[in-house]
């Protein structure tokens, strides 16, 4: 194990409530975001002999690390492990080159995972020294720093207000501007004090910090995540064999909105009148299996204070 990996500590959230929503059979799996395998581990544990595990992730050194923990123990439960490296974004591109492959559960895991935040070379994190990233994949697209040195102040106020639904946006995006006319902001604790020194004096005592929500903001856009999400719902939808389930967890509101009323216009395609008889001709895909999403206990969130947040929502297949 490198200094890196020696760092990493992953607790995958909400692990008991996607393990009770397991289908029967449980033939094949597709984990779409890999992470280090927390998930997958224990699914593993629950598939049958001579069943198929797909793990998928854009980022190599996820796969990497999962596959030391993962390809043991598929071998010895006798399952079939692939690891795929690819962005769920992309699950369709990929599925077309699986043409006969059906799943009976895939699961997404959405956002920044607990190692790439605790990493801080990887850009994340508005507490740690690091290079300003925020790539998921650092092998393509622009960075977090690139973007605040090329953004004009419309639209960095505009991302910071959207996707990290920030009542300070322009503000923010001003001081940035600012900041930047006399030099770059190539880390993350700078970038963390600028957010800080521009909001006004009563947020700084709130409870959570104020730096947070522009960097939720700037590593959705840096990721493509919201448009990523959307993609990989349809995609997987259709990858799913008839009683198979979609499992998918979120952090934000943003993404929970996003997999509700995808959920919904699965289950309800009509687009008729509702007093008049149907004549779109469209079938429900199957059906939402958590009217309300499952949420963490109390004891997992203070075990485990990123599970706070979650929400797993789950749709079955007709």
């Amino acid at each position: 194990m490198n200094e890196a990996e020696g760092r990493l500590l992953h607790v995958p959230v909400l692990l008991q409530e996607v393990l009770q929503n397991l289908p029967t059979p449980l033939n094949t799996v597709i984990d779409l975001t890999l992470g280090l395998g927390g998930h997958s581990s224990a699914i593993l544990a629950a598939m049958p002999q001579g069943s198929r595990l797909i793990g998928m992730d854009k980022d190599q050194s996820a796969l990497d690390y999962a596959g030391k923990l993962l390809y043991p123990q598929a071998e010895a439960a006798g399952v079939e492990l692939t690891l795929v490296k690819n962005d769920f974004a992309a699950l369709g591109q990929w599925a077309s080159t699986q043409p006969s492959l059906q799943a009976q559960f895939i699961l997404a895991d959405i956002g920044v995972s607990s190692p790439q935040i605790d990493l801080p070379e990887r850009g994340f994190s508005y507490r740690l020294a690091g290079p300003l990233d925020m790539r998921m994949d650092q092998s393509r697209g622009q960075s977090a720093a690139e973007v605040l040195a090329t953004l004009t102040y419309e639209q960095l106020a505009d991302i910071i207000h959207l996707y990290g639904e920030e009542r300070y946006s322009r503000r923010i995006a001003a001081k940035i501007v600012a900041y930047r006319e006399k030099r770059a902001i190539t880390d993350t604790l700078t970038l963390a004090d600028i957010v800080r020194s521009a909001v006004p004096k009563a947020a700084l005592k709130e409870k959570q910090d104020p730096a947070r929500r522009t960097f939720q903001a700037l590593r959705i856009y840096v990721n493509d995540e919201l448009t990523a999400l959307q993609e990989m719902l349809q995609a997987a939808v259709n990858l799913l064999a008839p009683g198979g389930r979609l499992a998918v967890i979120s952090f934000h509101s943003l993404e929970d909105r996003i997999v509700k009323r995808q959920f919904h216009a699965f289950a309800h395609p009509c687009t008729c009148l509702p007093d008049l008889p149907c004549c779109c001709g469209r079938q429900p895909a199957g059906r939402v299996l958590t009217p309300k999403p499952l949420t963490a206990s109390a004891a997992e969130c203070e075990a485990n204070f990123r599970a706070h947040s979650a929400k797993l929502r789950i749709f079955e297949k007709m």
